[in-house]
């Protein structure tokens, strides 16, 4: 996510992509995230983690 709306369901998530203000918000709070700036990004991620 990247905005303050998302900033609820962050700190449940197993596995969070984070940009803008979501991003900042999760440093502050010690929150972790992988940082992306296209969705093409969380793709590779998730196929990353899943071993493809």
């Amino acid at each position: 996510g990247d905005g303050l709306s998302d900033k609820h369901v962050a700190e449940l998530a197993d596995v969070l992509f984070a940009k803008g203000d979501l991003a900042r918000i999760c440093d502050q709070e010690g929150i972790e995230y992988q940082p992306y700036n296209y969705f093409g990004d969380v793709v590779r991620g998730i196929r990353g983690m899943l071993g493809g």
